[in-house]
């Protein structure tokens, strides 16, 4: 298992067993995550949601 390897693991998971949102996992990811707006506009956190995406 690598690095890589659990991310991957750990974005599956949250999608797809728990039920997370995509959006949400990538940014906890520390992924860019694209929006249709572009990056300059979007400066959501989403702290809240990923907190208890954490905690699960």
């Amino acid at each position: 298992m690598s690095g890589h390897g659990f991310r991957a693991m750990a974005r599956t998971i949250l999608d797809e067993v728990l039920g997370f949102r995509p959006d949400f996992i990538e940014h906890q990811l520390g992924h860019a995550v694209r929006d249709p707006n572009g990056r300059a506009y979007n400066r959501t956190a989403h702290l809240d949601a990923r907190r208890s995406m954490l905690q699960t």
